[in-house]
């Protein structure tokens, strides 16, 4: 395994020592079953609604551990993504869960996804080890090369906003967001 790839796993690891306790979680809950949840609004919200039930969550848990069963645990990818997106996953996340899980309407999400389609930061997914789970996990998909988050995940999320400033309207994103909306990213 390489030293990035390690890096990452230890993120991912301390990530799970911080979030298992505060899910109620006597075990520490595998870094693999995190990685998928962030990866994924649906489970998110899923997982906010199992907080409080511990047969439920654990439930969750285990269907969540099932369903990624398949993974190559063992991969030697070399990560090209920094703890920053890893951490700024954990932050958004947490963010969209105070926010409520709130998730834009169709129309808005449609709107987000033409605006990034048309961005020069607008690039398929890297080779990082963090890409390459959420490829196992969803597909492919494109990411935005500004701040690395997965577009059609982001662009769902109503607490989300784009990263970059609209150089035709200076103090909005791209998305028409307030800049200071900014800083939250997945």
């Amino acid at each position: 395994m390489s030293y990035s790839s390690t890096v990452q796993s230890n993120e991912w690891t301390q990530a799970s020592m911080v979030l298992s306790p505060l899910l109620g979680q006597e075990d520490h809950i595998s870094p693999l079953i995190l990685q998928k949840i962030f990866s994924d609004p649906d489970l998110q919200m899923r997982l906010q609604n199992e907080i409080g039930g511990n047969s439920e969550l654990q439930a969750f848990l285990d269907e969540v551990k099932q369903s990624i069963q398949h993974i190559d645990q063992t991969s030697t990818a070399v990560a090209t993504t920094s703890s920053e997106l890893v951490w700024g996953g954990i932050n958004a996340f947490w963010s969209w869960m105070a926010d409520g899980f709130n998730v834009v309407s169709p129309e808005r999400f449609e709107q987000r996804l033409l605006v990034c389609g048309n961005c020069p930061f607008y690039q398929e997914a890297g080779n990082g080890l963090l890409y390459d789970i959420a490829r196992k996990l969803t597909g492919a998909s494109p990411v935005c090369g500004k701040c690395g988050c997965t577009i059609f995940k982001k662009a769902k999320i109503a607490s989300l906003s784009c990263p970059v400033e609209d150089p035709q309207r200076p103090g909005y994103t791209l998305w028409g967001d307030l800049v200071e909306k900014n800083n939250k990213f997945l």
